[in-house]
């Protein structure tokens, strides 16, 4: 397997079998440090976000039911002020 490097700097530091998480330069480094915008807390919270959850059975019929007596009693109200 051949691995290509950006420049001689990265491969002659690979030889050496340097950690790139100590070098100040690299990707690795920021993003262990915290220095990366990928490590962000609101990136991490939008990743979460999106994954689906599970539920009771029980509990959405008993909202879906919730919000059927709301839209019945906002149409009365409704009603009442065209009145």
């Amino acid at each position: 397997m051949d691995i290509q490097f950006c420049r001689s700097e990265c491969h002659k530091n690979f030889k050496t079998k340097r950690n790139p998480r100590k070098m100040k330069w690299t990707k690795a480094y920021r993003a262990a440090k915290g220095k990366d915008m990928t490590t962000y807390k609101t990136f991490e919270f939008e990743k979460k976000r999106n994954r689906p959850e599970r539920c009771d059975r029980n509990v959405t019929e008993n909202i879906l039911a919730a919000i059927k007596k709301f839209h019945k009693i906002r149409n009365t109200r409704e009603a009442k002020h065209i009145k």
